[in-house]
């Protein structure tokens, strides 16, 4: 008694095992979702994307430092500063003698250290700049990784598809097999022929034969969502089948307006550098340096010198074209507007015809139902008939098969009807991107 007891106790705890080692294995659209976006290699590009900003900022940040250069130049030149003639021989009666000119041979070793202390704003702007330029890269590919969503949704609701239709068609073929002992019985009571028997054999090839290409196509279609999400689909039913829910015809989440608003922040903040190139730069700097001649330039020689105190530089070249840069801006921004606009109107379109969709598949389903009915009692009649002896057993094959064809168009409907709404959900922006 006590060994029986451990043994159902037993067979209880695998049951629960294998249980939740299949819920596990089970996954959901929402999971096929993530693990593709996690798998495909673009999502590599959101750390190089912050990488480079952090790397352009940090250079940027730099330009704030104590900048240190060391010059050198060796030169020779056809005339050298000296005395008018006269001058000299007046110095000359004077007995002066140690007046050294220089040679027209020179040398100069300079160590230069200069200090920014305003760029008219350059390097603020640059730094928002580098920002604006990851945000836009960033929206760009949030962009292209949210086109994976519509792949995922076609292959993953082809495969419950198909999977519909093949229980229909193995129940097809279940009917048709009882029917063909039936049928054989019929033949011995003189009710059918051997060629109705044949009928029914043929018609159980042909839907193996669908069955075939269903399972084919339904392999092909895991083989490709496996290779998206980077694991392996082993049966159909991997595959959960979601709820029917209501989706929201909202697309103000979508990653083009993201986009949209990155590109035109962008341009606002290159029309900005438009107004800092042409403010004047001010700095401190201080030169150390050896010549020959030094800034005595009568002192012939190797002689140290230092000199420092503010520079100030002005560029005046960038006001000349300053108002053809912002109106090419503005046009650009006009652009990025018209490409908006384009945007949510074929979007629009698109929530418009698959709202009417999503209608159609709820009026057809309803139809389903009644179409379903009526062929189930055609089919009994039939039945009824051919045992009478009132009517062929092709003709009540071909009841039988448009009773199963009703069944599959209904299932093939729903499916339809499930891809149309999650359709509608990436239309209207409502998955996001991790990144």
């Amino acid at each position: 008694m006590k060994h029986r007891k451990f043994i159902i106790i037993t067979i209880l705890i695998l049951n629960c095992q294998l249980s939740i080692v299949n819920s596990l294995a089970q996954m959901s659209i929402e999971m096929c979702y993530e693990k593709a976006q996690a798998n495909y290699p673009l999502i590599k590009q959101y750390d190089l994307i912050e990488q480079s900003k952090t790397f352009n900022i940090a250079v940027t940040q730099k330009n704030w430092l104590p900048q240190l250069s060391l010059t050198g130049k060796a030169s020779w030149q056809s005339d050298v500063t000296t005395f008018p003639e006269k001058f000299l021989e007046m110095v000359d009666n004077m007995g002066i003698t140690d007046i050294a000119f220089p040679t027209k041979d020179q040398y100069n070793v300079a160590l230069n250290l200069s200090q920014v202390l305003w760029d008219g704003g350059m390097m603020v702007t640059q730094k928002k700049m580098a920002a604006a330029n990851a945000d836009v890269s960033r929206a760009q590919t949030e962009v292209n990784l949210y086109a994976l969503y519509h792949q995922v949704n076609q292959l993953y609701f082809s495969i419950l598809s198909l999977n519909e239709q093949i229980k229909q068609n193995q129940l097809f073929v279940e009917e048709l097999e009882r029917n063909y002992k039936i049928i054989e019985s019929y033949i011995e009571n003189g009710i059918a022929l051997r060629s109705d028997l044949d009928n029914v054999k043929v018609s159980i090839l042909d839907a193996k034969q669908r069955a075939t290409e269903m399972r084919s196509y339904q392999k092909a279609g895991m083989a490709v969502l496996s290779a998206f999400i980077g694991e392996p689909i082993a049966t159909p039913t991997d595959l959960i089948r979601p709820q029917l829910t209501e989706a929201e015809s909202n697309i103000e989440n979508r990653p083009e307006l993201r986009l949209f608003f990155a590109q035109n922040k962008q341009f606002d903040i290159q029309s900005q550098m438009l107004y800092t190139k042409g403010m004047p730069r001010i700095s401190l700097f201080a030169t150390g340096a050896l010549g020959n001649p030094g800034l005595n330039m009568f002192k012939s020689g190797f002689t140290p010198y230092f000199m420092g105190g503010l520079n100030l530089s002005w560029n005046f070249g960038g006001l000349y074209t300053m108002q053809d840069d912002k109106r090419n801006f503005a046009n650009l921004q006009k652009n990025i507007e018209i490409q908006k606009e384009v945007f949510l109107f074929n979007t629009n379109q698109k929530l418009t015809q698959q709202n009417a969709d999503i209608e159609k598949f709820n009026e057809l389903l309803k139809q389903d139902d009644e179409i379903i009915e009526l062929r189930a009692k055609i089919k009994s009649t039939a039945a009824a008939k051919v045992e009478n002896g009132t009517l062929t057993v092709s003709d009540y094959l071909r009841d039988v098969t448009n009773e199963n064809m009703a069944r599959q168009v209904k299932a093939v409907h729903e499916l339809n009807l499930l891809q149309t709404v999650y359709q509608l959900r990436i239309e209207c922006g409502q998955l996001t991107i991790k990144n």
